[in-house]
């Protein structure tokens, strides 16, 4: 029976120090585009997205108007999207909505921002900017 304590006991660590390793991984920039530094994790325990602002490493894709935008994080094998929609009150159907899908594997990011017109999505403006890929 102390044995099997003992080896649940090294299993617990063994887990916090692979969250802690890909915690501190979220810290180093993966990419730089348009002068701005991100950070992006698929981990164990979901994936993180960050960008550097000043000196410190920010939650990206999170809204900080919950009551007028709302946002989505999607990790997908090489692209990274953030998916915003915007509202007059949190209770109406987004009036307008901006794409922002980074692909890892070729180096761009692209922005399109749309609105909503009779029910559909009308593309209002798209950019594509090229990105720095970490030397590796």
């Amino acid at each position: 029976m102390r044995i099997l304590g003992s080896t649940r006991y090294c299993m617990l660590l063994a887990a916090l120090l692979v969250a802690k390793t890909i915690a501190a991984g979220a810290e180093t920039p993966s990419i730089e585009c348009d002068g701005q530094q991100y950070s992006f994790e698929n981990g164990l325990f979901g994936a993180t997205a960050k960008k550097l602002t000043g000196a410190e490493w920010q939650d990206f894709c999170v809204t900080d108007s919950p009551e007028t935008l709302s946002q989505e994080l999607i990790m997908r094998d090489d692209e990274i999207w953030c998916l915003s929609y915007h509202h007059i009150t949190p209770d109406t159907q987004p009036f307008a909505r901006q794409s922002w899908m980074l692909n890892t594997e070729i180096g761009t990011l692209q922005i399109a921002d749309y609105v909503r017109r009779n029910g559909n999505w009308l593309r209002q403006s798209q950019r594509r900017i090229k990105c720095q890929m970490p030397a590796g």
